[in-house]
């Protein structure tokens, strides 16, 4: 399938969400809030610097296909939370807090943390059940149901990407030399080169792995299999040992502050091994462990069961105290800090507690699910890069300014040219450069290059002064004053310079590898109730069969709007939210698809009652 980038819908909402908050207590597993999703929540939390706890949810069970992802604030009340396809996986935070998850429907997402705004969006139609892992660059690695492991950069283009031989449902995970590892249904074990994401080795298991793997210290990965084993590799590979349990190992492993390894096991035990992979002791619960462990810094672990409780173990297995919701829990916990404890249940509910010593997670390569807050699922420090600082000499001067404006010509590219990161780069990222540079004048841009203000930077002619004048090499030019902030004072004349300033959001974005011609427009409105519009757009010449269809969050068509020959030209087409059989269609997200002779595209609506 191909791997495409998008910009669809995304669209964040202001529904009022029950909140049950509780008297803080500062002892043992006081219950401190809950939050009320309305749908089973399997995922698990991410945290970021600031507190804020993102977490994505299953189905509503009042407004059937519709799911929710949220942002929350510490005490409990939301920031903001966006309609998405079901979200079985984590979340991962880059440096920056950007937010990166997959949804069943096959959409991983690129969300910026304090807006909830979409920053990109990648698909290729195969759904995502497994969590991202971000490597010290940014780079991001995902599995898809295709069967595929990608790499991703930060600013959604795809590195490459690896085939197994099955569907991957687990997460992968970085080591510290950059070495990407994960596990896939057909059994099998893999080590990629983080670099073109050739094989360096596999190993055979005896069933699927849907876990996420864990690395200690010495690089040993732990990681557990369907066949009932947990595993411990060297990097080689060698298998240094395998612990048989009695039953299916689908939690991830995580390490304590003495290096004990934790784990469940759908035979109803949480198990704590040494590094030889001898029991040191295990602990019964009511039900399977799917929930991975989370270790305190006072060696406490703490994980849910599919018996609806919540346990906190001593370090030693004995019982410390446990709480008991709704229904059954497979969401990972994390710890804070200051010692307070998140996670989902499926009775609909993210849940608060307090451990009551005041202490985050322990100090060990990996004390628990995906690692870190972040979920980042890597051993390796994530390099907050400086914005703006394109020329990566951790300063912002005269010189980051000369790469943007190659950017923007076309004659080169970076990630870090989005400035203003929103997901793009065009003209808004050069007025967030000069706002960087210092804006009030020439005098700290210039400074900082020694005065270097005319000459020619790999192609553009340049003049720094009171007013900076770029010329490309169409030899169309560009005037701004250092101060600018603003579109209207900057002064194009012709080529390059002016389809810029004409076309403000687009600029060098080259995302959308789709022919021009064809559009395929956002509907209106959106969300929509009863009825909506789709406008569409074919090109000069075009003449060929063309439908236009619209599909739920399963694939199901649901409505034919239109199927026949068109000739080049604009189209709307009117939806009234029914199916074929003229009934009305459930609340939730849908998805309406263009397909013109080879062209084709996909885009996101949303139908609420």
């Amino acid at each position: 399938m191909r791997f495409i980038k998008l910009l669809p819908l995304w669209i964040t909402l202001s529904v009022t969400f029950p909140l049950f908050t509780a008297t803080r207590l500062l002892a043992r597993g006081e219950f401190l809030w809950r939050f009320e999703v309305g749908a089973a929540v399997s995922s698990s939390p991410a945290v970021d610097d600031q507190g804020t706890i993102y977490i994505g949810s299953e189905t509503d069970r009042v407004n059937e296909g519709v799911s929710w992802f949220f942002a929350l604030k510490p005490d409990g009340s939301y920031k903001w939370y966006a309609i998405t396809g079901i979200v079985l996986g984590t979340p991962a935070l880059d440096a920056f807090s950007t937010i990166y998850f997959g949804d069943i429907a096959g959409f991983f997402y690129a969300i910026l943390p304090d807006s909830g705004d979409l920053k990109w969006l990648v698909t290729n139609g195969s759904l995502i059940s497994g969590s991202a892992a971000v490597a010290g660059d940014g780079t991001i690695y995902i599995g898809f149901g295709d069967n595929n492991l990608y790499s991703i950069q930060p600013d959604g283009f795809l590195n490459w990407s690896f085939k197994t031989g099955d569907v991957i449902q687990g997460s992968p995970a970085v080591s510290y030399d950059g070495t990407v590892y994960f596990g896939s249904n057909d059994h099998t074990f893999y080590a990629l080169d983080p670099e073109d994401g050739s094989l360096k080795w596999s190993f055979p298991t005896g069933a699927n792995i849907t876990d996420s793997p864990a690395i200690d210290s010495d690089s040993t990965i732990y990681f557990g299999s369907w066949d009932g084993y947990l595993y411990a590799l060297t990097p080689e590979p060698a298998l240094k040992w395998k612990f048989k349990t009695g039953s299916v190992v689908s939690s991830s492993p995580s390490i304590g502050p003495d290096g004990t390894i934790y784990f469940g096991s759908w035979d109803n035990y949480l198990y704590a091994l040494d590094r030889q992979g001898n029991l040191v002791w295990k602990f019964k619960a009511g039900d399977v462990i799917d929930s991975s462990p989370a270790v305190g810094a006072d060696g406490a672990v703490y994980f849910g069961s599919w018996d609806s409780t919540f346990y906190a173990l001593n370090s030693d297995g004995s019982q410390r105290w446990t709480y008991k919701t709704g229904d059954w829990i497979t969401s990972s916990p994390t710890i804070t800090n200051e010692g307070v404890l998140y996670f989902g249940s499926n009775d609909g509910f993210i849940y608060a507690l307090d451990t009551g010593t005041g202490q985050g997670l322990a100090d060990s390569p990996w004390p628990k699910f995906r690692k870190d807050l972040r979920n980042s699922g890597s051993s390796q420090v994530v390099a907050k890069v400086l914005a703006g600082d394109l020329d990566g000499n951790n300063k912002i001067d005269i010189f980051d300014l000369l790469e943007l404006l190659k950017v923007l010509g076309g004659s080169s590219s970076s990630a870090l040219a989005d400035v203003d990161r929103n997901g793009k780069t065009d003209i808004f990222d050069l007025l967030a450069l000069l706002k960087l540079l210092g804006g009030g004048g020439s005098s700290s841009a210039l400074a900082s290059a020694g005065r270097f203000i005319s000459g020619n930077y790999e192609g553009l002619d340049f003049s720094f002064d009171s007013t900076y004048r770029v010329t490309f090499p169409d030899r169309s030019t560009l005037e701004f004053r250092p101060g600018s902030r603003t579109i209207a004072e900057l002064q194009a004349d012709g080529g390059t310079a002016a389809a810029l300033l004409a076309s403000p959001g687009g600029g060098a974005d080259k995302r959308l590898a789709l022919p021009k011609a064809f559009a395929l427009a956002q509907n209106y409105p959106n969300p929509f109730n009863p009825s909506t519009t789709v406008e569409y757009t074919l090109p000069q010449g075009f003449s060929d069969k063309v439908s236009l269809k619209i599909y739920d969050l399963t694939g199901r068509l649901v409505r034919s709007l239109f199927e026949g020959q068109r000739q080049s030209g604009t189209y709307s087409q009117l939806w009234d939210g029914t199916d074929e059989h003229g009934r009305r269609a459930a609340s939730g997200v849908y998805f309406y698809r263009l397909s013109a002779g080879a062209y084709s595209d996909t885009r996101k609506m949303i139908l609420l009652k």
